[in-house]
């Protein structure tokens, strides 16, 4: 019971950031997120370069603080930058763990 209690929450809480997505992005403009990057120890430059041959990155930086880099994606939609992160970006060897902004005003 409380499995499906949990499915069927994360089911419509996709399903009503799916649909602000659309409110707020409108149906002709294109979804785009910062994904905040940390990587292990000096590896920063390695993944700078893996990530400038992805075609959804459109920049990526080297930055000082808490986090090593920040990447620009752009997608179709809000779904097609949830898999960009999760699939392509994510499953870098060197990526320790990402922090995804979707922008919401462009």
């Amino acid at each position: 019971m409380v499995k499906k209690l949990i499915f069927t929450f994360y089911r419509v809480r996709e399903s009503l950031l799916n649909y602000s997505s659309f409110l707020l992005l409108g149906e002709d403009k294109m979804a785009s997120a910062y994904i905040l990057i940390n990587c292990e120890i000096g590896e920063e430059s390695s993944v700078m370069s893996q990530l400038k041959d992805m075609p959804n990155v459109v920049e990526v930086h080297i930055v000082y603080g808490v986090y090593d880099l920040i990447a620009k994606i752009e997608a179709e939609d809000t779904d097609s930058l949830k898999t960009i992160v999760t699939e392509n970006l994510r499953v870098l060897e060197k990526v320790r763990s990402t922090m995804t902004m979707i922008c919401v005003d462009q």
